[in-house]
């Protein structure tokens, strides 16, 4: 089964909290828990899956913060969708692995919080097979914006070399 295919039934919003992916930070695992259920409310046509993301950035940051966090998260997740080729894979929003598009988006935040054009550019091209300079240009565009909101609210991912030690 495909990490997209996989079941996206509503009870797999069930847990109250952040989902923890083994070494990684709170600042990784807000991206990735917001990817998730972005993506999987795309899919179902659930707005709850966003409702979850919303109860997840407000609880961690405060319900002033989230406002302009959920904002940037939803812009990239559309903006990546729009320049996909491909449907973009997430796992269930309980499971504790990350598949390939999750380490992939999560790079592309990492390199954009730490101002690494050439490390965010392969990072968008990754996750959209275009090799269309202003599409990846503005895959990048949104993913800064959304790396600056969680900046602004004191999360700062690791930089794209630590990360690989933590996850593949």
């Amino acid at each position: 089964m495909q990490p997209h295919e996989a079941n996206l039934s509503r009870p797999d919003f069930g847990g109250p909290g952040l989902q923890t992916f083994g070494t990684v930070t709170l600042p990784e695992r807000l991206v990735v828990s917001g990817y998730r259920c972005w993506l999987t409310g795309y899919a179902t046509g659930d707005i709850a899956c966003w409702e979850v993301a919303w109860n997840l950035y407000a609880r961690t940051l405060g319900p002033e913060h989230a406002g302009p966090a959920v904002t940037a998260l939803a812009t990239w997740v559309r903006t990546l969708r729009r320049h996909t080729a491909r449907p973009l894979d997430r796992l269930p929003f309980g499971c504790s692995r990350l598949c390939p598009d999750e380490t992939t988006g999560l790079r592309l935040i990492a390199a954009c919080q730490h101002r690494s054009r050439c490390l965010a550019r392969a990072a968008a091209f990754e996750l959209t097979s275009q090799q269309s300079s202003c599409l990846i240009d503005d895959v990048v565009g949104v993913a800064d914006g959304f790396a600056d909101a969680l900046t602004k609210c004191g999360q700062q991912v690791q930089r794209p070399a630590e990360m690989a030690a933590h996850i593949t």
